[in-house]
């Protein structure tokens, strides 16, 4: 067992992270400080710099990732949904106000159409081999005619 002074006992920051890292990071640093001194200049550069944060961002992600130092203190599951959200945030933020109008319908439409095609059940078709056509046993035991694919004939 460890006493308590030994538990609490202050350790030297460079015992835990490699030099190279904490090297790397100031480097990082500086290319960010670069950019907001630019952005600061002037902030119609926006557009512009915007993709050399991002990639300065990921920059820094990836270097605390291939150390192994964690990046989230609370990971949360993606889900297709969430995916699918921000895919169309950053569309939207491409096409406009009202690019942004077409994307919530496409997603809408999208959902939709998941939903449906999930909700739609298994089901068997069967040949009359009396008569040669196409029927299946909905859920309530009745037989429907349908085509071979599993259309009804309506």
């Amino acid at each position: 067992m460890v006493s308590e002074e030994e538990f609490f006992e202050p350790v030297d920051i460079a015992d835990v992270i490699p030099a190279d890292v904490t090297g790397e990071l100031k480097n990082q640093r500086d290319d960010m400080m670069k950019l907001y001194a630019k952005l600061i200049a002037n902030p119609y550069l926006a557009p512009q710099l915007i993709p050399d944060f991002r990639s300065a961002l990921m920059s820094t992600l990836g270097t605390l990732m291939e150390n192994n130092i964690p990046v989230s203190d609370n990971p949360k599951l993606r889900t297709p949904d969430d995916v699918i959200k921000e895919g169309m945030a950053e569309l939207g933020t491409m096409l406009g106000a009202q690019g942004i109008a077409a994307v919530m319908r496409m997603r809408k439409s999208f959902t939709n159409t998941v939903k449906s095609e999930s909700s739609e059940e298994d089901f068997t078709v069967y040949r009359d081999p009396d008569t040669m056509t196409f029927y299946y046993i909905d859920n309530d035991g009745a037989e429907i005619d349908c085509d071979e694919d599993g259309n009804t004939m309506e």
